[in-house]
């Protein structure tokens, strides 16, 4: 216990004395706020830049706007669901798109982390073009006396530039003893720094140093005889027309801190995004020389990397951010469409990305969300560069049952049932079905969701497949802005657009619906493009806990789902291994004999490969209907009924059930074991696809299961009980 006792007081002693000798750095430690990016005056010292300015970039007319609509508002979706603060599009002149979030105006500056960095190689640049800095391949020691007979002297400013310096990384934590968290708070930046250890020999590895830049400002001071800020605002900030920006110092008339954290506008970062990608040029001044901005999009040891800009290398999975530590990497979600985009990166998604080929700067500040995608957000915008659709079409408001194909307060399709059912008038659960693609033209991309001819198609569709859920569940459809069958084999990009677009539909009216339902237990269910909407969903649910509790299954079919996404995706969710299972997905595609199947595998085996190499997993799910696992052997107990394939009268029934048929699940796809019965012939794709049959073969089996498995989860749920 004495040990105990001494043990605490040398603690306490050391704590006294590290508090006498920085008082600032704890005030700081302090002081600091969850969200550090909507907050930027906590810090204590600043230096502004400018205090006002970036007041005359030009909005585009809507009618005259160069980024289609529905590019437009797929990237104002994505921003808007990461909670970003502003949100800024600008292509060939002007701004498409200018978004904020309540208490954010152009005005109002967030503290943009990382994306200080780069702005200290334009200054290095312009400090060789005024003739402080002589060349790249100087030596520190040319401008650190402190290093002049030091090993760390013979860095030269290359390797910070390209972070290849050999410099030991400080870790970064929350405790206030870590080397890298005091770097970020300490009142003396410049002692800290001068005090880095050499661990590798200069140039010969890449490894992203956080404080590469606070040498190089350092440099900077001691070249130009200017503080850093005075140097940034006089030589680039006032020209560019920055606006209102401040630095922070680590103390009164002391050092700026330039690895991280610059309270910036957004139209601020717009204007550092036309100055790289006007090659250093706005209006008629040539801030930055034309051959510096080259070199800055020039890459070293690291291909994804320039002077503390990233690069796109399209043959590139992962972003690299080590040579030295192989799990410093991030995978990338999709190939860049644009293969000359460059941006700059802070911490949580605060970005400026520039494509010079293409006119095209984007802003995005905001919550620090780790999940943000680099190439999704863009490869979004890039789908919509070639200009406006021709047709605006009208975001749906799903308040309005108008904007629903199938709703408990209406007479619809989804209310058919077969000969000898009945519609279950006191259902104990809802299912919120997404139908599959309805709109069959190759001329444009999304649907109306009034388009007569479209909608006649879909009520046969939800007649066919719904209808199944009506025994179980109050029936919810939602028209959306479908993609339309050309997206299916559009290859670039647009597509993905499309359906992207679609999706932001089906997300907006599940809300719609949530909120309708309480905390009732729910179906999620879809077809082909709905089965891909529903997947999405499914994705949203995993991830939230009280809606995982609420959720009896998901019947995702005609898409194919591999065993890796479930590691990857639906963490917490699991395959139906029997008819009772709950909180489960079933999925399934079918076909008339295995010759048809193969080509399915290598399909959904290629769009899902980076899972699948992660999980070193390369199965894909196939839940039989007819025994609701995933049996191998062919079993013969499904009953069938005619599908519905025309626009029918909603007083009609739907046809008597026909006899059984067999199917079996081999290697992810389900195989007919008898003959396709007459009524789903029309239904048969070239190659014994049967797609288009997935519900019709197994209409009964899917209608009885959806009850036994709401039964199920009212046995078992806690939430049962409320109702």
């Amino acid at each position: 216990m004495n040990s105990l006792i001494k043990l605490l007081a040398v603690g306490a002693v050391l704590a006294v004395i590290v508090l006498l000798v920085d008082t600032t750095f704890w005030l700081r430690y302090q002081r600091m706020p969850d969200n550090p990016v909507n907050t930027v005056d906590w810090y204590g010292t600043y230096q502004d830049l400018a205090t006002e300015g970036a007041d005359s970039i030009v909005l585009a007319d809507p009618a005259e706007r160069s980024i289609s609509a529905a590019a437009l508002e797929s990237a104002a979706a994505y921003a808007k669901e990461k909670n970003s603060y502003s949100f800024l599009i600008f292509h060939r002149g002007k701004l498409q798109l200018e978004q904020y979030s309540e208490d954010f105006d152009s005005h109002r500056m967030t503290d943009s982390q990382s994306m200080h960095k780069p702005l200290v190689p334009l200054l290095i640049g312009a400090a060789i073009e005024d003739g402080y800095i002589k060349s790249i391949d100087d030596e520190l020691a040319q401008y650190i006396d402190e290093w002049a007979n030091d090993p760390r002297g013979e860095i030269k400013l290359r390797d910070l530039l390209y972070m290849e310096s050999g410099l030991n990384q400080p870790q970064v934590t929350a405790s206030a003893f870590a080397d890298g968290t005091r770097a970020f708070l300490t009142s003396d930046i410049e002692a800290f720094i001068l005090d880095l250890k050499l661990e590798r020999e200069p140039g010969s590895s890449f490894n992203f140093n956080f404080l590469s830049t606070q040498l190089l400002s350092l440099v900077i001071e001691r070249a130009s005889g200017k503080t850093y800020a005075d140097y940034l605002s006089d030589r680039i900030w006032k020209r560019i027309d920055g606006g209102k920006a401040q630095v922070r110092l680590d103390r009164e008339g002391g050092n700026a801190h330039t690895f991280c954290c610059i309270n910036v506008t957004a139209r601020g970062w717009l204007q550092v995004g036309r100055l790289i990608m006007n090659r250093g040029k706005l209006g008629d001044d040539q801030i930055i020389a034309v051959d510096w901005i080259d070199k800055m999009q020039t890459s070293s040891r690291a291909a994804n990397m320039g002077m503390l800009v990233w690069l796109v290398e399209p043959q590139l999975e992962e972003r690299v951010f080590s040579e030295i530590n192989p799990r410093a990497r991030l995978p990338i979600s999709a190939p860049y469409l644009l293969n000359d985009l460059v941006f700059l990166e802070g911490r949580g998604g605060q970005r400026v990305y520039v494509s010079p080929s293409r006119e095209l700067v984007v802003v995005r500040a905001g919550e620090i969300r780790m999940e943000w995608d680099d190439a999704y957000l863009m490869n979004l915008i890039a789908a919509g560069l070639d200009g406006p659709e021709a047709t605006v079409i009208d975001t749906p408001d799903y308040t309005q049952l108008s904007s629903w194909a199938a709703h408990p307060d209406e007479n619809d399709a989804a209310d058919l049932v077969p000969t000898g059912k009945e519609a279950n008038q006191d259902a104990a659960a809802d299912v919120f079905y997404i139908h599959p693609t309805t709109f069959r033209t190759g001329k444009k991309w999304n649907a109306a969701i009034d388009d007569k001819a479209v909608n006649a198609i879909t009520e046969s569709v939800i007649a066919g497949q719904a209808s199944a859920f009506n025994d179980c569940c109050n029936v919810y459809a939602p028209r959306y802005r479908q993609a339309s069958i050309r997206a299916v084999f559009d290859q670039s990009g647009k597509g993905q657009q499309a359906y992207d677009l679609a999706y932001q539909d089906v997300h907006n009216a599940f809300e719609t619906f949530l909120a309708r339902t309480g905390d009732r237990p729910f179906i999620i269910a879809g077809h082909s493009q709905g089965g891909l909407h529903a997947k999405q969903l499914l994705v949203e649910i995993a991830a939230n806990e009280q809606l995982r509790e609420r959720l009896v299954a998901g019947y995702v079919v005609g898409i194919g789902i591999p065993g890796a996404v479930y590691a990857a995706e639906f963490q917490h969710l699991s395959p139906c291994d029997s008819a009772t299972a709950t909180g489960c997905i079933a999925s399934w595609n079918t076909f008339a004999n295995s010759d048809a199947t193969s080509r399915y595998r290598n399909s959904v085996r290629q769009i899902f490969s980076r899972s699948i190499a992660y999980a070193e997993d390369d199965s894909i799910q196939c839940t039989n209907p007819l025994t609701w696992n995933d049996a191998e052997a062919a079993v013969d107990q499904a009953i069938s009924a005619n599908v519905v394939t025309v626009p029918i009268n909603h007083s009609a029934r739907l046809s008597a059930p026909e006899s059984g048929v067999a199917a079996e699940c081999t290697e992810g796809a389900l195989v007919m074991a008898t003959n396709v019965p007459e009524s789903v012939e029309p239904l048969s794709l070239p190659g014994g696809v049967l797609h288009l049959a997935d519900y019709a073969l197994f209409y009964m089996n899917i209608r009885e299961n959806a009850t036994q498995r709401v039964r199920a989860w009212s046995a078992s749920s806690s939430l049962s009980t409320q109702h």
